[in-house]
């Protein structure tokens, strides 16, 4: 893939790490047997800043799309393996996930400084439900691209992105069990 630069003087991901981690990941698609990569590890990929780099919403943007296919390979394997299994996993979610809309934003999540807006993460639970056994939520790659605010007394950014990923993992579950 071949991302627009950032100006000379402005800061934007190491081309050498963003090229690394998409031929890993390329090598890993053309082979799921490998073990290369997860879609977990592509969650959390992290590129240092150097100026003239790569700019960083066109390359977030790729690899949030990297992440959704890794996810859906993921769980659909799982699915072929085990439907007991992925069910169960499905079950487990939407209690986990039913508890924290229940309980809402302030009480599920711990604060933290420079953390995300409390209005901003309240806002984005209340278009997440459960009705019937079944989630409704705004699309995946919305819930991993979605842009909060920060707050000097903020919701841990952790915490928060872990809660998300739990949502979109549910999503595929629930999308892969039909």
């Amino acid at each position: 893939m071949d991302f627009p630069r950032s100006k000379p003087k402005v800061l934007g991901y190491d081309p050498e790490q963003v090229d690394a981690l998409l031929q890993r990941l390329q090598r890993q698609y053309e082979n799921p047997e490998l073990k290369l990569a997860t879609s977990a590890m592509v969650n959390v990929a992290k590129f240092d800043l150097v100026p003239g780099g790569y700019q960083i919403p066109a390359v977030d943007s790729a690899v949030a799309k990297l992440a959704e296919i890794f996810l859906e390979r993921e769980i659909a394997g799982m699915v072929r393996k085990s439907r007991a299994k992925a069910s169960q996993e499905l079950s487990n979610n939407l209690r986990e996930i039913k508890a924290v809309l229940e309980a809402g934003a302030k009480k599920s999540f711990s604060t933290q400084k420079q953390g995300f807006s409390k209005r901003d993460v309240s806002a984005l639970l209340r278009r997440i439900e459960i009705k019937r056994g079944v989630l409704n939520a705004p699309d995946s790659l919305e819930l991993r691209t979605i842009g909060f605010r920060r707050s000097r007394s903020g919701l841990d950014r952790l915490e928060v992105d872990t809660f998300l990923n739990l949502v979109i993992r549910t999503l595929h579950c629930q999308k892969a069990l039909g």
